[in-house]
C-alpha cells in the first residue's frame, strides 16, 4: 500500500508537467474509454438505491456507458487551459456545455435509433426530458473535479506508460469501441423493427435477430425507453 501511496504522491507532486502534458489523440481515446468505464460505476451506484443492482452498460460488450467517454474528452477538450479559472466559470461552463451535450446525444440516439437511455420529463426544470437544472449542476461539479483533480491524475498516469504500449493499445481501443458502438446501434434499431412486427431485410437483421433478440436486449439494456 504504501508504494501505491508513494506513487500517487509522486504524481501530484509536479502539477505544473501535469498541466503542460500535450493532449494527443491517443491521449484522447484513453480518456474516451476511463470516461466510459468511470460512468459505468457512477451510473451503478447512482442507481443502485431505486433500482438495486442492474446492467448499466450502453454498448453490447463491456462495463462501458460511452456518454460519459464523450463527456470526458469534451470537458478536456474544452477546460484543458483553463485549469487556473476560477471554479464558479468552470462550474458554468461545465453545466452548459455537459447539459447541451447531454440533450444532443439524446436527441440523436432518438432520430438514429429511435430510443433514448435516460427521461427527465418528470424533473423540474427539465427540457423535453433529454436534460435538467439537476444534472446541468452535475455536470458543472463533475467538471470541476475532472479538470482539476482526476485528468491531471490520468493524464500523468498514461505519459508515463512507455509509448509503444499506449499508442498500440490506444488503437485496439479504439477500434474495439467503434466496433461495439456500431453493433450496439444496430442491435437497438434492430430491436425497435421487432416492436413494430417488421420483418428481417437481410442477412444483418438475420444475424441480429439471432444473436441479439429481446430478451438479450432487455437483459442488457434494461433501462432504454422506444419512442417510436
Amino acid at each position: 500500500m504504501s508504494k501505491i501511496g508513494d506513487f500517487i504522491s509522486d504524481v501530484y507532486s509536479d502539477k505544473a508537467a501535469m498541466y503542460i502534458a500535450p493532449l494527443s489523440a491517443y491521449k484522447l481515446i484513453w480518456i474516451f474509454l476511463i470516461g466510459c468505464f468511470l460512468g459505468y460505476i457512477i451510473e451503478t451506484i447512482y442507481c443502485y438505491p431505486k433500482t438495486g443492482y442492474q446492467s448499466r452498460q450502453a454498448v453490447l460488450y463491456g462495463p462501458f456507458v460511452p456518454v460519459y467517454g464523450f463527456g470526458g474528452v469534451l470537458l478536456t477538450l474544452a477546460l484543458y487551459k483553463l485549469q487556473n479559472t476560477n471554479v464558479f466559470i468552470l462550474f458554468i461552463i461545465s453545466a452548459i456545455m455537459g447539459a447541451a451535450f447531454e440533450y444532443l446525444y439524446s436527441l440523436l440516439q432518438e432520430l438514429l435509433l429511435g430510443a433514448v437511455n435516460w427521461d427527465y420529463s418528470n424533473a423540474p426544470f427539465n427540457i423535453q426530458g433529454r436534460t435538467s437544472l439537476l444534472y446541468g449542476v452535475y455536470w458543472g461539479v463533475l467538471g470541476i473535479l475532472w479538470i482539476k483533480l482526476i485528468y491531471p491524475f490520468l493524464s500523468q498516469m498514461i505519459e508515463r506508460m512507455p509509448i509503444t504500449i499506449r499508442s498500440t493499445f490506444a488503437f485496439l481501443i479504439m477500434v474495439f469501441m467503434i466496433a461495439n458502438l456500431i453493433l450496439s446501434a444496430l442491435a437497438i434499431k434492430r430491436g425497435g423493427d421487432r416492436l413494430q412486427n417488421l420483418p428481417p431485410e437481410g442477412d444483418l437483421d438475420r444475424f441480429l435477430d439471432s444473436h441479439y433478440n429481446d430478451e438479450h436486449l432487455a437483459r442488457v439494456f434494461p433501462y432504454i425507453k422506444y419512442i417510436r
